[in-house]
């Protein structure tokens, strides 16, 4: 999956990044 590292680097919110991709999940 591409699109997690894709949105970490646009967003440049790892943390911000992770919960919502977690909540998504």
């Amino acid at each position: 999956m591409a699109l997690v590292p894709y949105v970490l680097e646009q967003t440049s919110a790892g943390e911000r990044s992770m919960d919502i991709y977690s909540r998504l999940l």
